[in-house]
């Protein structure tokens, strides 16, 4: 068995005993058969290119998915009474402000209506204070869900332990 070389990767292998009289700008070197197309050749030695991928290189991208994945569940925004409201930054800090005044005796200082994703609703202060309560709940099961991931990520070594982790479980 031979494997036909470029730059030190194996571009092709050439299954025979003996080999072929080919152009002699070809570089040609007897290998064993475990040897596959796209392996490096170093001083006489074959190496699989993906050995040489190490847990610390695949991590980032899990990690970058992790990330995506939080902000997409932010994005989502969260449901309330059956209604769909933001759970962005902006919108948790109206809530927040909201329940702030409210708490402080403040009346309806939201004019009876809150904007949700989904429409606008008629919402009572104590309905307001309780999706505040709510948005906060939920904004918390992200925030832990993204920390619980990285740090399981984080601590892992092993390389197809990183490549089969699901990103995508355990969210809220």
């Amino acid at each position: 068995m031979f494997a036909r070389l470029e730059n030190n990767i194996v571009m092709e292998i050439l299954d025979v005993e003996t080999l072929p009289n080919f152009h002699p700008d070809l570089i040609w070197v007897a290998c064993g058969g475990g040897v596959a197309q796209g392996f490096i050749h170093d001083n006489g030695v074959f190496t699989d290119p993906e050995t040489l991928i190490t847990a610390d290189d695949v991590r980032p991208q899990k990690l970058r998915k992790i990330s995506s994945m939080y902000h997409s569940k932010i994005e989502e925004g969260f449901l309330y009474a059956d209604d769909l409201y933001h759970l962005d930054a902006t919108a948790r800090t109206n809530m927040g402000l909201m329940k702030l005044e409210i708490d402080a005796g403040g009346v309806n200082p939201h004019g009876g209506y809150w904007v949700g994703m989904d429409g606008v609703h008629a919402l009572t202060d104590v309905a307001v204070v309780a999706m505040a309560d709510a948005a906060r709940l939920a904004y918390r099961g992200l925030l832990f869900a993204k920390a619980t991931h990285e740090a399981t990520l984080n601590a892992t070594t092993d390389k197809a332990a990183i490549l089969s982790y699901d990103v995508d479980a355990g969210w809220p």
